[in-house]
């Protein structure tokens, strides 16, 4: 816990991760996701409470085998690329030789190794950002938190920031990932963690979290062409399980809703099994990442999920961009409010 006046930042947060994973940190601006890192950092100490390294309390040790890549640059902008990321080599205790092998591995895969002897502020905010990607890594951690690590890059470093990102978790690296851009969780993280005012609304598997808000189970499916057979068969269904299953057509798809696994994987046997051939495209729909997010920090949207009907799915693109809208505003809220950034 931790209180700054009477506002508790994070309120009995609790969570663990495993060696080796990358788990996802999502919340709005103020939810407490930086002074979660502040406190994993030592930067600042909590009111209650502690972390632990393998049942260890957090210690310098520790500490030195931690990277960090802060929301808000922390780079001296009048040093050159490789004298800032010596600066931070030195501080965790890395050897000259040991500095020359691993400015090496990051600042080629990162692509800024000709820009050794620029001054940072010379630099692009991708190049910047890069470069503090970098300073992060150098001392090849085992653990990395990244926070809003995709900010400033255009789409060719995007690309390439993945593939870091990739390579950390094939080096069983255990990462610590908060975002703003909900896609970006989800591309990377089976795990999330979704903070609300200080306190943990969500934690667990993605697919785990998915099925407990999964209302009602929903395939789609398109075929190259309605075969009088198809059709009979579709009829068939509707009959023989009256008030058990919803049929729709649109747009060339159709649509089959029930209210349970069972007969889903009737439906679904029934046609892999009967037309294959015929198929096009077949999809069981899921609830999105950012249905979950918004129904768990916002009673509305547990409301509006739960009462779901098949039009939504029409529709479901426009809400997507309305959420990403809605976070956005948030995030400029949080500056104007002076939100502290390392």
């Amino acid at each position: 816990m931790k209180r700054f006046g009477n506002l508790i930042a994070v309120n009995n947060l609790s969570f663990n991760v495993d060696k080796g994973n990358i788990i996802g940190l999502l919340g709005r601006n103020g939810a407490g996701k930086s002074t979660t890192f502040r406190i994993i950092l030592n930067l600042i100490k909590p009111d209650a409470g502690e972390v632990t390294l393998d049942d260890k309390k957090i210690n310098l040790k520790i500490l030195y085998d931690i990277g960090y890549l802060p929301e808000v640059r922390s780079l001296l902008t009048n040093l050159k690329v490789k004298e800032q990321v010596q600066y931070y080599a030195n501080i965790k205790g890395l050897s000259n030789k040991d500095f020359r092998k691993n400015w090496e591995k990051w600042a080629s895969l990162l692509e800024i190794k000709h820009y050794s002897n620029q001054k940072i502020k010379s630099l692009s905010k991708g190049n910047q950002q890069k470069v503090q990607f970098v300073c992060a890594l150098i001392h090849d951690p085992s653990i990395v938190i990244l926070d809003e690590p995709f900010s400033g890059l255009d789409i060719v470093n995007v690309s390439i920031i993945e593939k870091l990102i990739i390579s950390l978790k094939n080096a069983n690296k255990t990462i610590i990932f908060a975002s703003h851009r909900i896609d970006d969780v989800e591309k990377f993280c089976k795990d999330i963690i979704i903070l609300d005012h200080g306190k943990i609304v969500q934690f667990g598997k993605i697919e785990e979290i998915r099925k407990q808000f999964q209302k009602e189970e929903i395939i789609k499916i398109k075929f190259f062409t309605d075969t009088e057979k198809i059709i009979t068969t579709i009829n068939d269904l509707k009959e023989n399980y009256k008030g058990e299953i919803q049929v729709d057509q649109k747009d060339t798809f159709w649509y089959f809703k029930v209210l349970n696994v069972e007969l889903l994987n009737i439906i679904k046997k029934t046609f892999m099994t009967q037309f294959f051939e015929d198929i096009e495209k077949f999809e069981i729909s899921y609830p999105s990442l950012n249905d979950i997010f918004f129904a768990s920090v916002d009673n509305k949207g547990l409301n509006n999920l739960a009462n779901n009907k098949i039009d939504d799915i029409f529709v479901k693109k426009q809400y997507e961009k309305k959420a990403l809208h809605i976070i956005n505003q948030k995030l400029e809220e949080g500056k104007k409010n002076n939100e502290v950034s390392i």
